[in-house]
């Protein structure tokens, strides 16, 4: 009897011991989600050159801009002059802004490409500003020009950096600038571009500092106006 309970137990131990390794084989490891991911590393030169840059002057409007790579501190500079003055004989109506926004990924062949950021929660935004409030902007597949989900960037000026944090719930779907009644869900698994833009109503010079924007967890409930210096 001490003998086949010996031998039961020491099959016991073997099937326990192949089921163990039958299941680590079989169960795919832990996925692990990076702290963030760079949307954009603005310290590479080449950073700017996946980006365009426009204002009003498309549209007959007397605002200018334009984005310049700081090699010797490894950051880009988008700067310019911010006008809402609409020139006389002008179809326009209003005006007043400038706009910064990533190029679209390129079409592979197994269709069009996109930004998947569905496990991060917000985007993080490292700046040096001028005082002026810049908008966030997003855009998803599918979207018309006029459309974009935004945000507000609101910098402090001065030489800190700041680090700006903004949920991707904060941002608000926008056409031409005005708010929407009806709010749908962000697409985070498709978006197309991201950007800034200025449109404060404040004529004069502008020069905002990016030094990267990444997609990041929240680990706690942030809004866009929780900003630190760095």
């Amino acid at each position: 009897m001490a003998g086949r309970r010996t031998l039961g137990g020491a099959a016991d131990l073997i099937w326990k011991e192949t089921q163990k390794v039958i299941k680590s084989k079989m169960t795919p490891p832990p996925l692990t989600v990076p702290k963030r991911i760079p949307v954009v590393d603005f310290a590479k030169p080449a950073s700017v050159g996946d980006w365009t840059w426009g204002s009003d002057k498309a549209i007959g409007g007397l605002s200018e801009c334009e984005l310049e790579h700081n090699s010797d501190e490894g950051h880009a500079v988008w700067s310019g002059n911010l006008s809402t003055e609409i020139p006389a004989n002008s179809r326009v109506t209003r005006s007043g802004y400038c706009n910064l926004r990533s190029v679209p990924a390129m079409p592979s062949l197994f269709g069009e490409t996109f930004l998947d950021l569905s496990l991060y929660e917000g985007l993080e935004f490292v700046i040096k500003g001028d005082g002026r409030s810049y908008i966030a902007n997003i855009q998803t597949a599918g979207m018309q020009q006029e459309d974009l989900f935004q945000a507000f960037l609101y910098t402090r000026g001065g030489p800190l950096w700041q680090t700006i944090q903004i949920p991707f719930n904060d941002f608000l779907l926008t056409n031409s600038g005005y708010v929407q009644n009806e709010q749908p869900m962000l697409d985070v698994t498709r978006i197309n571009t991201v950007g800034v833009l200025l449109a404060d109503r404040m004529d004069g010079p502008f020069e905002l500092a990016l030094r990267s924007i990444s997609a990041i967890p929240m680990s706690r409930e942030v809004t866009d106006m929780d900003a630190s210096d760095t």
